[in-house]
């Protein structure tokens, strides 16, 4: 299972949370990319995607 693609380009606007990511384990990146390809509805995916990109940004982990 892999983070998505479209939530990947969103980091790229931010450099910092981008580098953060690069750092995370692949378990980390594995409750991303289930946080977001297992919402069943678009507002819930785009809360998770708000909710991991803000987090990134502060450089904490997902969890």
């Amino acid at each position: 299972m892999q983070v998505p693609e479209d939530f990947l380009m969103a980091l790229q606007c931010l450099p910092e949370a981008q580098r953060f990511y690069s750092t995370l384990l692949k378990s980390s990146r594995l409750v991303m990319a289930r946080g977001l390809t297992s919402a069943k509805k678009p507002e819930t995916r785009q809360r998770s995607f708000d909710q991991y990109k803000d987090a990134l940004a502060r450089q904490e982990r997902p969890v």
